[in-house]
């Protein structure tokens, strides 16, 4: 694990993240099977995940 010196930040671009979050919730809206919705909000966790990280890192 590393220190918390050693983590690298980088500060998120607002835009960036809220149109790559509007693209997939419109994915899992208009996915036509389990499978693709699960893929769909799984780059969404993802998606939340890094931004929650750059936000505890500030």
């Amino acid at each position: 694990m590393k220190k918390f010196s050693e983590l690298e930040y980088r500060r998120p671009d607002l835009d960036t993240v809220k149109s790559k979050f509007k693209s997939l919730l419109e994915q899992f809206d208009g996915a036509k099977n389990f499978t693709t919705q699960e893929d769909a909000l799984k780059e969404i966790n993802a998606l939340r995940a890094e931004f929650s990280t750059a936000a505890s890192i500030a």
